[in-house]
């Protein structure tokens, strides 16, 4: 698994996001047994608004999560 992640803040924005890269045993998707690699991302952030928290959520499945 290769995995990489990044944060900042601006001004009153915090920003995150994460990706991952998972290699299995079945690198060519020959095998119906065995799950094939994948990409997943997930993209986030949140801000103070009026004395609360608003947060969001952005996630991108592979698309083996899509079957």
């Amino acid at each position: 698994m290769y995995v990489g992640d990044v944060s900042t803040v601006i001004g009153k924005y915090s920003l995150r996001g994460e990706t991952a890269y998972v290699h299995t045993a079945d690198p060519k998707g020959k095998n119906l047994f065995i799950k094939n690699p994948y990409w997943t991302t997930v993209l986030g952030g949140d801000s103070y608004i009026i004395k609360d928290t608003f947060r969001f959520l952005i996630y991108f499945p592979s698309e083996k999560d899509l079957i």
